[in-house]
């Protein structure tokens, strides 16, 4: 055999996949083999680090120990959410005696190794009803008055006394010329009321002294302005109402060397006693009134 010719010149050349593994091929030669890096001391330490390596990552991809509270993926440490609430027996030491206390205690792994425990209720204390008392007895009830306990009672009281609505005021320019049927009743000794102040009046009327039987006349106030008149004759007359029926009411015009007034009257009364009444009527209602005797 001819060993001169066994050299690594005699190799054929080596493939494409070959080539990878040559560094430097002007150094070592197109048909140099590809194990010549464990022939390189530097090649056959980063060898023997990568192999280190590769073992050390496979020892904590398998043989790491797993915690409690998660798993290993990847190296990885994944930490799961519990599904159920884990609880621990309380120790012995500082239990207070509450009853039942180990009886709520159980374990989230082995929950059918746990012994059968009984169930506990705690009932309620009845709620105290308060005593019953028979104020009324049925023989003693006293009767319920007809009417008052219906619905709508004010309104059938009403209407069984017969109490007539008032009616709608009319602002009229003249004093009515219906007299009133006399009206027989006792004289109570009336005292004849001084001269009233009149409400927002710029002029107060004087009261005539000395008044006799006729036809008489009540001025309340006067005003400067006939807006002014109209609306305190309208509150007068929702202040007396059915006192009023019959009687005439308007806004007198008076022309005075002061200017001209709108005088608010009511009248006219074939009685004195019943202009009167009707005064004593205003005052109660806080009006004025000023009783005068009409010229006929």
């Amino acid at each position: 055999m001819d060993y001169d010719n066994l050299g690594p010149r005699n190799y054929k050349k080596p493939n494409l996949k070959d080539e990878m593994f040559f560094e430097d091929r002007e150094s070592y030669g197109e048909d140099e083999k590809w194990w010549w890096i464990f022939q390189n001391p530097l090649g056959v330490i980063i060898m023997i680090a990568v192999a280190i390596i590769i073992i050390i990552g496979l020892w904590f991809v398998f043989k790491a120990p797993s915690s409690k509270q998660g798993d290993v993926q990847n190296g990885v440490m994944v930490i799961k959410s519990e599904g159920v609430p884990y609880k621990e027996a309380p120790d012995e030491s500082t239990n207070q005696g509450v009853e039942n206390q180990d009886k709520e205690v159980y374990k989230r792994l082995g929950q059918h190794q746990s012994e059968d425990q009984e169930a506990s209720a705690t009932v309620a204390k009845p709620e105290e009803k308060p005593l019953e008392t028979n104020e009324f007895p049925e023989t003693t009830k006293p009767e319920a008055k007809k009417g008052l306990d219906e619905p709508n009672s004010l309104r059938k009281v009403t209407e069984s006394v017969g109490v007539k609505m008032p009616e709608p005021a009319v602002n009229e320019q003249f004093i009515s010329e219906k007299k009133q049927e006399p009206v027989v009743e006792e004289e109570k000794s009336v005292v004849e009321s001084p001269v009233a102040v009149q409400k927002k009046a710029t002029e107060k009327p004087k009261a005539v002294k000395g008044l006799s039987e006729g036809v008489y006349a009540i001025r309340i106030a006067s005003f400067r302005k006939q807006e002014t008149a109209d609306r305190e004759l309208q509150r007068v007359v929702d202040a007396l109402g059915t006192a009023l029926n019959g009687v005439g009411r308007l806004v007198k015009k008076i022309e005075s060397d002061s200017g001209i007034f709108y005088v608010v009257t009511i009248g006219a009364f074939t009685s004195l006693s019943k202009a009167k009444q009707t005064v004593k009527f205003l005052k109660d209602k806080n009006f004025d009134g000023i009783i005068q005797k009409v010229n006929r």
